[in-house]
Formats: structure tokens, C-alpha cells, sequence
């Protein structure tokens, strides 16, 4: 699911040859902007706002074409999730959502890939 956004920052993210951990503190910052905004995403998502409103959003704030591409396909992942009442689902929809974006990334780009 968050695969294909994965692969489309792939795309946009080119980066020069670094030096091994130099890659490695690259990754864990990148990853971690993609747990980032899959938090928001889904934080929005199970606050209940409107889905057309954070498409808005982003094509108001995006800079880049495929910036906003990504943006745009992991608020429709969330947005397949279901919405959860109690504020204790919904804590774990986000966290777990996150965790996923960060795992696939990391598993996508890591060392061994």
C-alpha cells in the first residue's frame, strides 16, 4: 500500500554517493520525515477532516509535482483505513499507520535493498 509512494520518492530523491554512514543518517532522516507526514495524514484523518480539504492542502503547499503525487497517494491509503470513535483506536490507527510508512521505507531503501 504505502509501497507505490515509496517508489515514487524514489524517483524524486536521487542522492549522491555517500559514504556508509552518511547513507545510513540519510535513510533514518528520510524515513523519518515519512513517518512524519504519515502521522499527520492520519491524525487528520481520524480527527475527521474532510478528505478534499487535505487534498487541498497539499496542492497548495506542494513545490513539486511529485512531492504532492506522494502527498496525495498516502492520504488515500489513510483515507482506505477506517475511522475509529474512541480516542484510543485512534492513537493506535496513527502509530500504527506511521510505523508501516517507516517500515516500508526503511525496508524499500535500507542497505539491503
Amino acid at each position: 500500500m504505502i509501497r507505490t509512494t515509496l517508489a515514487i520518492l524514489a524517483l524524486t530523491s536521487a542522492t549522491p554517493a555517500l559514504a556508509s554512514d552518511d547513507r545510513q543518517q540519510a535513510l533514518d532522516t528520510f524515513c523519518s520525515s515519512i513517518s512524519t507526514l504519515a502521522t499527520s495524514i492520519m491524525r487528520s484523518r481520524q480527527n475527521g477532516l474532510p478528505l478534499t480539504t487535505l487534498m487541498d492542502v497539499v496542492a497548495l503547499k506542494s513545490k513539486e509535482a511529485m512531492t504532492g503525487d506522494m502527498a496525495r497517494r498516502m492520504i488515500l491509503q489513510a483515507y482506505d483505513q477506517p475511522r475509529f470513535s474512541t480516542d484510543s483506536y485512534k492513537a493506535r490507527a496513527v502509530i500504527d499507520f506511521a510505523n508501516e510508512a517507516a517500515l516500508e521505507c526503511h525496508q524499500t531503501f535500507g542497505p539491503d535493498r
